[in-house]
């Protein structure tokens, strides 16, 4: 699996908002789902949902990291709920960069 580095999501970020005007990141059209518009607008989605994801994730490092009022249960739950949040994120990553690289590709030919 390859982990994206802060450097290619930056340019991944900077595509982003180059490429989509404040309409396309508001609503995508059903008619473009297959289309660069729709493919725009799923890339748009999943980068939100893969910032919410960093910022929860952030969150329950600082209680582990910090033992915040949690049992050691609760805190062994974190730790498995903090790696299954991990390897969403990290798909999440692989689909950012997989349709980066598809809409440059169809925007270039």
């Amino acid at each position: 699996m390859k982990r994206i580095n802060k450097d290619e999501m930056s340019l991944i970020d900077k595509a982003v908002k180059e490429g989509l005007s404040d309409d396309d990141t508001k609503q995508v059209k059903e008619e473009d789902r297959g289309g660069i518009p729709g493919k725009k607008g799923t890339l748009v989605r999943i980068k939100m949902e893969h910032d919410e994801l960093k910022d929860k994730i952030l969150k329950i490092d600082t209680v582990l990291i910090n033992h915040i009022n949690v049992s050691p249960s609760q805190y062994d739950y974190l730790k498995i709920q903090r790696d299954a949040m991990m390897t969403v994120y990290h798909i999440l990553e692989l689909r950012i960069s997989d349709l980066a690289n598809e809409i440059s590709s169809y925007e270039i030919h």
